[in-house]
């Protein structure tokens, strides 16, 4: 099976940049990877049922908090569900009441976590891991990991996780905050960048130096053998 690299954090942490950037480097040398986002199936879903665009769902985030056609009132939920789910998502600049136009964000974030995974929590993961499988690359990469079944599926593997901790919303949803106290040292390959206030570059060479360790030394060490770092 491919090795596994999984890049966690917030919205709007540096996720997907990251895995571009790592991407790039496996393929500097001579190693196929493969991009994967639990969420695609999602997407995929929004798009053709719901209406939403492609940019909505995987465009930049001016996009993706573009207002919808769905008021918060659509949602198949009863009052106090609906009620519980609406002052979650509300913020200081944001009140969220019945006639709120839902943004695709949100569209996303409700559907994904509170109707599709109570369905069956391991949905997104369980396609993630046959495409993973199915497609047979070097390294897959996981851009999107946001829920502790979503690390907790890859431990037998031996992944490097690398978690960013920039944040810049704060969003409330479930979906942003359970990863908050978890821990990674469950992982032998752990690599904690604060890039809270990093730039690009500063970023990029700390993600370099957690993929150098992950490559030289993943295969060849002894079980007990941690590589821990807390990067900022």
């Amino acid at each position: 099976m491919s090795k596994i690299i999984l890049v966690t954090g917030k919205a709007q942490s540096g996720k997907n940049s990251a895995c571009e950037h790592i991407k790039l480097r496996l393929k500097r040398k001579g190693f196929s990877s493969k991009l994967y986002a639990f969420a695609d199936p999602l997407k995929d879903l929004c798009v053709n049922l719901f209406g939403l665009t492609p940019a909505q769902c995987w465009g930049e985030n001016e996009y993706k908090d573009m207002e919808t056609e769905f008021s918060w009132r659509d949602l198949p939920f009863s009052g106090e569900h609906l009620g519980s789910l609406m002052n979650q998502m509300s913020s200081g600049d944001r009140k969220i009441s019945l006639d709120t136009k839902m943004t695709a964000r949100e569209v996303m974030q409700v559907w994904g976590t509170d109707i599709f995974r109570k369905f069956k929590n391991n949905c997104w993961v369980d396609a993630t891991l046959a495409r993973i499988k199915s497609d047979g690359f070097d390294f897959a990469l996981i851009c999107d990991a946001r829920f502790p079944n979503e690390i907790d599926a890859f431990k037998e593997t031996d992944p490097l996780v690398i978690r960013l901790t920039r944040n810049i919303q704060n969003f409330a949803h479930t979906s942003e905050v359970l990863l908050d106290d978890y821990k990674w040292s469950n992982f032998k390959n752990y690599t904690i960048i604060d890039n809270s206030d990093m730039d690009l570059s500063d970023k990029n060479y700390f993600i370099d130096l957690a993929l150098e360790g992950f490559l030289e030394d993943n295969d060849n060490r002894p079980s007990t053998s941690q590589s821990r770092r807390v990067l900022s």
